[in-house]
C-alpha cells in the first residue's frame, strides 16, 4: 500500500511539473492576458486574444471591447500590448469589420498610448511618443498579406510595444439596434528575421480647389526622389465623390511609367501593380487626380470634411533594410510643365457599375447642395464614402508646417529636419479655431490662414494628430521584410 502511494506521490508532482513547464512556455503572453480587459459576450471569438501557431508565429486579436458610438464621426481608440518583449514582425492583417457600422479602421504603433483606459475618444490622441501606421481598412476591403519577405518591425529595443486600434463610426443609424460593436484587426506576428522593409509614400494635393460647375479639374503632385532603390508592388487611390480618377507615375529621362490608376469611387484597397516598377536616384514620381465640379455651387477646396476634397495617390514599397525608409511624402508640383507629356489615360475614367455606387454610398439619391438640407445628406453620404485615411491625414498634417510660416514646407527640401519638430508645431496650429474660408485666392502658399483651416479638419474629421513622430501603414502583395521606426521624410 505504501509503494503504491509512492508511486501515485511521484506521478503527481511529475504531473504538477510538466503543468508547471507548460505554463512557463506561455509566459510570453503573460503581459497580455494580465492586461486583457474583459469584453462584451457579443464579441464572439475575442475570448483568445493571443494564439501560439509554432515555435515561431503567433496571431493577435484586437477588437472594440463592446462598444457603442454615441453620436456619428465618433473616432474610438483601443489599445493592447505587444504579448512578447523580443522583436516580431507583422507579417499579415485580417480585418473584422463591416462598412455597414464601421467608416474606418486603423491600427498605429508606439510605446505609449495616449491612454490607458479600456478605450477612450480618439480626439484625446492615440500615442503619446512616436507613432507608425501599421494597417488600414475601409469598405469592405479584403483581408491584405504583405508579400513573403516583407514586415513591419515591433518590439525589441527599436519597435513598438503596443499597438492602438482607431475606429471611425461614420453614420451611427446602424446602432439602432442598441447592439455592441467588436470591430478590429487580427495580426500575424512572426519571430523570424525579414530581409526587406516595407514603407509607404503619400502623394497629396494640398491646395487643388474645384470651381463649381467646371467638368474636368486636374490636381498634379510631382517630386524627384533623393534616396536609395524602392521597389514598388502596391498602390491605393482617394478622393472624395468629386473624384473620377487618379494615376500615378514613375518618370525617368522623360519616359513615364505607370504605377497604377484607379476610379476612386471603386472599392479603395490596396492594388497590386500591373509590372514590377523600380524607383531610384533623381527619378520623379508623379500623380494627377481628375475632379468634376458639376452639381456643386460653390467651390470645392482640399480638406477633411464631407463637402471637401482630397488627392491622395499611396504607393507600398520595400526597400533594402540598411538603406530602408519607413515612410516618405510628396505634397508639391515640383515640375508642372512634364505634365503637358503625361500619358492620356491619366484623364479618361474608370467606368463604375451603379451598384457600386449604391455600396460606396449607401441607398441615398442625389448630390446636390442647393440648400441645407441637401448639403447635410451630401455630407452624410460622403462621410460613408471617404475612406479612413486618418492615418495619412495625420502624417500630411505634419508636412504643413510651422506655426508662424506654415506654408514654406510645400518646397522640396529632402533634409527636411525630423518630423517631430515640425508635429510640434503642427500641433499648435490645429489647436487653432476653425478659421472661415474667404479667401479665394487659388495659390495656397500666400494664404497660411486657408492652409492652417485644411490642417484643421484633417485633424478633426481624418486623424489623431497627437503623434509627434512617423507613421506608416501597409497591405498588399510582392517581396517580405523588416519594419522599422525610422524619421518620416519628404521625397
Amino acid at each position: 500500500m505504501a509503494g503504491l502511494v509512492n508511486s501515485l506521490l511521484i506521478v503527481f508532482i511529475v504531473f504538477q511539473s510538466i503543468c508547471l513547464g507548460f505554463r512557463s512556455s506561455l509566459s510570453v503572453f503573460k503581459r497580455y492576458k494580465d492586461t486583457t480587459r474583459s469584453l462584451s459576450s457579443e464579441c464572439l471569438g475575442s475570448d483568445r486574444p493571443v494564439i501560439s501557431l509554432g515555435l515561431s508565429d503567433f496571431v493577435l486579436d484586437i477588437r472594440m471591447p463592446g462598444v457603442m458610438p454615441k453620436q456619428s464621426d465618433t473616432y474610438l481608440c483601443m489599445s493592447v500590448p505587444l504579448p512578447v518583449d523580443d522583436e516580431a514582425y507583422v507579417v499579415d492583417f485580417k480585418p473584422h469589420a463591416s462598412m455597414d457600422t464601421v467608416h474606418h479602421m486603423l491600427v498605429f504603433g508606439c510605446n505609449e498610448p495616449s491612454s490607458t483606459e479600456k478605450y477612450w475618444d480618439c480626439d484625446e490622441g492615440t500615442c503619446k511618443d512616436k507613432s507608425n501606421i501599421l494597417y488600414a481598412w475601409a469598405r469592405n476591403a479584403p483581408p491584405t498579406r504583405l508579400p513573403k519577405g516583407v514586415g513591419f518591425r515591433v518590439g525589441g529595443e527599436t519597435g513598438g510595444r503596443f499597438f492602438v486600434l482607431q475606429v471611425h463610426y461614420g453614420d451611427i443609424s446602424a446602432f439602432q439596434d442598441k447592439h455592441k460593436d467588436c470591430s478590429g484587426v487580427t495580426l500575424h506576428l512572426t519571430h523570424q528575421k525579414q530581409p526587406l522593409i516595407a514603407g509607404m509614400y503619400l502623394m497629396m494635393s494640398v491646395n487643388t480647389v474645384i470651381p463649381p460647375g467646371e467638368k474636368v479639374v486636374d490636381a498634379d503632385i510631382a517630386c524627384h526622389y533623393k534616396r536609395f532603390p524602392m521597389h514598388l508592388f502596391a498602390y491605393r487611390v482617394h478622393t472624395h465623390r468629386l473624384g473620377k480618377i487618379v494615376s500615378g507615375y514613375r518618370v525617368r529621362n522623360g519616359q513615364w511609367t505607370l504605377i497604377g490608376r484607379q476610379s476612386p469611387q471603386l472599392p479603395q484597397a490596396f492594388y497590386p501593380v500591373q509590372q514590377p516598377v523600380d524607383v531610384s536616384y533623381d527619378d520623379i514620381l508623379a500623380a494627377r487626380c481628375v475632379f468634376s465640379g458639376e452639381g456643386r455651387t460653390t467651390e470645392t477646396h482640399i480638406g477633411g470634411t464631407a463637402n471637401d476634397e482630397m488627392c491622395n495617390f499611396y504607393i507600398m514599397y520595400y526597400m533594402e533594410a540598411k538603406h530602408a525608409v519607413s515612410y516618405m511624402t510628396c505634397t508639391q508640383n515640383a515640375n508642372p510643365e512634364m505634365f503637358k507629356n503625361i500619358p492620356q489615360e491619366a484623364n479618361i475614367p474608370i467606368p463604375v457599375k451603379s451598384d457600386m455606387l449604391k455600396m460606396a454610398y449607401g441607398h441615398h439619391e442625389g448630390t446636390k447642395d442647393t440648400d441645407k438640407s441637401s448639403l447635410l445628406q451630401e455630407a452624410k453620404k460622403e462621410e460613408e464614402e471617404i475612406l479612413g485615411q486618418g492615418d495619412f491625414y495625420s502624417l500630411l498634417s505634419k508636412l504643413l508646417g510651422e506655426r508662424e510660416d506654415v506654408v514654406h514646407v510645400y518646397k522640396h527640401n529632402p533634409t527636411e529636419k525630423a518630423e517631430s519638430d515640425l508635429v510640434a508645431e503642427i500641433t499648435n496650429v490645429v489647436q487653432k479655431k476653425d478659421l472661415p474660408r474667404e479667401i479665394t485666392n487659388h495659390d495656397e502658399r500666400d494664404n497660411t490662414i486657408l492652409v492652417r483651416d485644411r490642417i484643421h479638419k484633417f485633424h478633426r474629421l481624418e486623424s489623431t494628430l497627437r503623434p509627434p513622430e512617423n507613421r506608416y501603414f501597409s497591405l498588399q502583395q510582392p517581396k517580405h521584410g523588416e519594419g522599422s521606426w525610422e524619421n518620416e521624410h519628404t521625397g
